[in-house]
Protein backbone atom coordinates (compact mmCIF):
# COMPACT_ATOMS: atom_id res chain seq x y z
CA UNK A 1 0.00 0.00 0.00
CA UNK A 2 1.49 3.68 -1.10
CA UNK A 3 0.81 6.09 1.58
CA UNK A 4 1.33 9.96 0.71
CA UNK A 5 4.96 10.71 2.01
CA UNK A 6 3.21 13.65 5.20
CA UNK A 7 1.10 10.63 6.34
CA UNK A 8 4.00 8.34 6.47
CA UNK A 9 6.06 11.04 8.40
CA UNK A 10 3.22 11.77 10.51
CA UNK A 11 3.22 7.70 11.46
CA UNK A 12 6.97 8.19 12.04
CA UNK A 13 6.07 11.14 14.37
CA UNK A 14 3.55 9.20 16.45
CA UNK A 15 6.14 5.88 16.85
CA UNK A 16 8.52 7.82 17.99
CA UNK A 17 6.19 10.39 20.11
CA UNK A 18 5.38 6.71 21.95
CA UNK A 19 9.13 6.36 22.81
CA UNK A 20 8.48 8.74 25.75
CA UNK A 21 5.95 5.97 27.43
CA UNK A 22 8.27 2.69 26.94
CA UNK A 23 8.93 0.27 29.91
CA UNK A 24 12.04 -1.11 28.84
CA UNK A 25 12.82 -3.17 31.81
CA UNK A 26 16.32 -4.48 31.76
CA UNK A 27 16.82 -4.08 28.27
CA UNK A 28 19.10 -1.25 27.16
CA UNK A 29 16.23 -1.04 24.37
CA UNK A 30 13.12 0.78 23.55
CA UNK A 31 10.87 -0.03 20.28
CA UNK A 32 7.51 1.53 18.98
CA UNK A 33 5.48 1.32 16.56
CA UNK A 34 2.70 3.40 14.49
CA UNK A 35 -0.37 1.73 13.15
CA UNK A 36 -2.38 3.15 10.32
CA UNK A 37 -6.42 1.78 9.83
CA UNK A 38 -8.54 1.93 7.26
CA UNK A 39 -10.32 4.66 8.98
CA UNK A 40 -7.58 7.06 8.83
CA UNK A 41 -6.66 7.11 12.40
CA UNK A 42 -3.46 6.18 13.56
CA UNK A 43 -2.07 3.89 17.06
CA UNK A 44 0.78 4.25 18.39
CA UNK A 45 2.51 2.37 21.09
CA UNK A 46 6.05 1.06 22.73
CA UNK A 47 7.29 -1.95 23.80
CA UNK A 48 6.68 -3.20 27.92
CA UNK A 49 9.46 -5.85 29.33
CA UNK A 50 8.81 -7.77 31.45
CA UNK A 51 11.77 -9.32 34.06
CA UNK A 52 10.24 -12.88 33.76
CA UNK A 53 10.52 -12.58 29.85
CA UNK A 54 6.87 -14.00 29.72
CA UNK A 55 5.23 -10.70 29.46
CA UNK A 56 7.14 -8.68 27.27
CA UNK A 57 5.44 -7.02 24.52
CA UNK A 58 6.84 -5.68 21.08
CA UNK A 59 6.20 -1.99 20.14
CA UNK A 60 4.87 -3.69 17.07
CA UNK A 61 2.33 -5.87 19.03
CA UNK A 62 1.21 -2.88 21.34
CA UNK A 63 0.22 -0.92 18.64
CA UNK A 64 -1.75 -3.29 16.71
CA UNK A 65 -3.93 -4.44 20.15
CA UNK A 66 -4.21 -0.65 20.91
CA UNK A 67 -5.49 -0.09 17.24
CA UNK A 68 -8.09 -3.23 17.74
CA UNK A 69 -9.42 -2.66 21.07
CA UNK A 70 -11.09 0.16 19.89
CA UNK A 71 -14.85 0.04 19.98
CA UNK A 72 -15.33 0.80 16.13
CA UNK A 73 -14.84 -2.36 14.06
CA UNK A 74 -13.38 -0.17 11.14
CA UNK A 75 -10.08 0.27 12.62
CA UNK A 76 -8.53 -2.70 10.67
CA UNK A 77 -4.58 -2.08 10.63
CA UNK A 78 -3.35 -1.48 7.19
CA UNK A 79 -0.27 -0.14 7.64
CA UNK A 80 2.59 0.09 10.11
CA UNK A 81 5.42 2.30 10.50
CA UNK A 82 8.57 2.35 13.17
Amino acid sequence: MDIPNELYEELVMEAKKALTVCYPADSAYSYSAAVLTDSGKIYSAANYASFTHSLTLHGEQCALVHAASQPRRENNPCHCGY
